[in-house]
């Protein structure tokens, strides 16, 4: 197999994959950013923001450095008295998240289009994966940093409900000495199957 046939392989499995994860969603999913409101009809996150979100290599063009599509958004499916989270009413909530702090290189798209400052997640269903971006080739990009923190909050255009806080979730990439390893053994295998 040519170098040029191992590159169209591989392009085409991460294509499938990323459908096939697309696809393979399914409401309520679990590790996803969850919408919910409080006693007060306020909205919040029931997420740890303290996790760090790890993004991957991207190996085929057109995109180049790293993303993910997880974590997505979705809404609570089922009232948490104890946490002091509750569901919302979907149908008639219009839920948009407002993104108040976007690192320097850090895009995010939805398929093939950039996200603006708010994104408008699907009604009544807000089951939404966007795809988390790190652009080596932004001319912003800066390779000593690893970690690329996100603020977002959440507002309902109909009213309903109130608007979250601003919360901080951070994206990191891989440290260069580990992408180093990974290239090095990727090299090898691809030496091995010759």
């Amino acid at each position: 197999m040519t170098t040029s046939h191992v590159r169209i392989s591989l392009t085409a499995a991460l294509l499938f994959c990323l459908a096939g994860t697309a696809m393979a969603q399914h409401h309520h999913h679990h590790g996803d950013f969850i919408i919910g409101r409080d006693a007060g009809d306020k909205l919040v996150l029931d997420f740890d923001t303290d996790d760090h979100l790890h993004l991957e290599p991207i190996t085929s063009p057109p995109l180049a450095g790293w993303s993910a599509a997880e974590p997505g958004f979705d809404d609570l499916g089922a009232d948490e008295p104890g946490e002091g989270i509750f569901t919302l009413n979907t149908a008639v909530a219009d839920i948009v998240v407002n993104f108040t702090s976007v690192p320097d290189a850090f895009k995010i798209w939805d398929g093939l289009s950039l996200v603006g400052s708010s994104y408008d997640l699907p009604t009544p269903d807000p089951h939404k994966h966007l795809t988390w971006h790190v652009d080596s080739n932004d001319p912003n990009f800066n390779p000593a940093v690893l970690d690329y923190p996100l603020s977002f909050y959440f507002s309902d255009t109909s009213g309903t409900y109130s608007d979250s806080d601003v919360y901080t979730v951070t994206f990191e990439i891989p440290e260069p000495a580990t992408m180093a390893m990974l290239g090095i053994s990727g090299i090898a295998l691809l030496r091995r199957r010759r």
